[in-house]
């Protein structure tokens, strides 16, 4: 501990250009993650409501390919639904 109290890695943000680039780097660090993050909300949004819809599970996996729930889901709508029955887009997923 120095003198002040302060531990000697401590960064003082007591001047102005200091703490504009703590708050750029604090923004672009929280939009870097948030734009990463987003696609997989929006897929989780969009199929919130678990209306067996193939049109709604697309647009699901078109945002979030990764997502085995929703290449499940969309498997089961177009294997079993006698209105969407699609046996080749069944096996694709």
């Amino acid at each position: 501990m120095t003198r002040s109290g302060r531990s000697k890695w401590e960064i003082e943000l007591n001047t102005w250009p200091r703490k504009i680039i703590t708050i750029t780097l604090s923004l672009g660090i929280c939009g870097f993650i948030f734009y990463q993050t987003w696609w997989l909300f929006l897929a989780a949004w969009i199929t919130r409501d678990g209306v067996p819809d193939p049109e709604i599970y697309e647009r699901a996996v078109a945002y979030d390919p990764e997502n085995a729930d929703s290449r499940f889901t969309l498997a089961q709508i177009y294997n079993y639904s006698t209105e969407h029955l699609d046996l080749e887009r069944a096996r694709q997923q």
